[in-house]
């Protein structure tokens, strides 16, 4: 790793999203378009974790309000491992060093992450393991157990702003704000559990366009991309 570069470990938090297009919950195109982005930052020698959502499939308890949330929530994370098994072959095939691992026992095909250290790229899938947890708490859990130097969320927008800018282009942009700053201004950058995690262990939390194409490896690179959290 190059004593330039600001970071040696970053921790990817993608939705399910990425890996959908209009007509298909799960495309070639999205696909490609992931690996495209995150092998360049694994190919620059920065280790990697990605922490997948499953919203292309289910979105857990918010797909169906009026059923259990316990089981929904236990529906979202195995649509999660849908994706990371997806992920993690596609990257094998490519001849990535990648390791996968889920929250949720998912015996035989995916082993649960015990904090073993990896090189290259690990794919994390499962959330938490546990119901009543997104996979944003996932992601900063994740990423305190890799030791990475910052958690980079992967968003449509171009960083935080004060509104949806898709809604309202007025919308004022944050480059930079403090943990105390996003609270006060009331900044959905995550839910409240995930943000106090990383707010009580000082992790950095960047918020990207990730549909931008290089715009994760411009960041890694050092260039200001997006907003930083910290």
């Amino acid at each position: 790793m190059g004593s330039d570069r600001p970071f040696s470990t970053v921790l990817l938090k993608i939705s399910g999203e990425a890996f959908s297009d209009k007509e298909k919950a799960i495309s070639q195109e999205g696909l490609d378009y992931i690996l495209g982005e995150i092998i360049p930052v694994y190919e620059m020698g920065v280790r990697i974790g990605v922490v997948v959502g499953g919203g292309n499939i289910i979105r857990g308890a918010k797909s169906f309000t009026s059923l259990d949330r316990q089981g929904m929530d236990y529906a979202g994370m195995i649509a999660t491992s849908i994706n990371g098994l997806i992920l993690y072959h596609s990257l094998l095939k490519r001849g990535v060093d990648v390791s996968i691992f889920s929250g949720l026992e998912v015996r035989d095909v995916i082993p649960q992450y015990r904090g073993e250290h990896f090189r290259g790229i690990a794919v994390f899938c499962g959330g938490t393991g546990r119901p009543f947890f997104t996979t944003d708490t996932a992601a900063v859990l994740r990423a305190l157990q890799i030791k990475a130097d910052i958690l980079i969320k992967a968003t449509k927008v171009d960083g935080v702003f004060s509104e949806d800018p898709e809604k309202n282009p007025d919308a004022e942009f944050f480059p930079e704000l403090s943990y105390k700053e996003a609270i006060e201004k009331g900044l959905q950058i995550m839910d409240i559990t995930a943000f106090s995690l990383a707010m009580e262990h000082k992790l950095p939390i960047s918020v990207i366009n990730f549909f931008k194409s290089g715009s994760l490896r411009r960041f890694v690179s050092g260039e200001r991309v997006g907003s930083i959290i910290k």
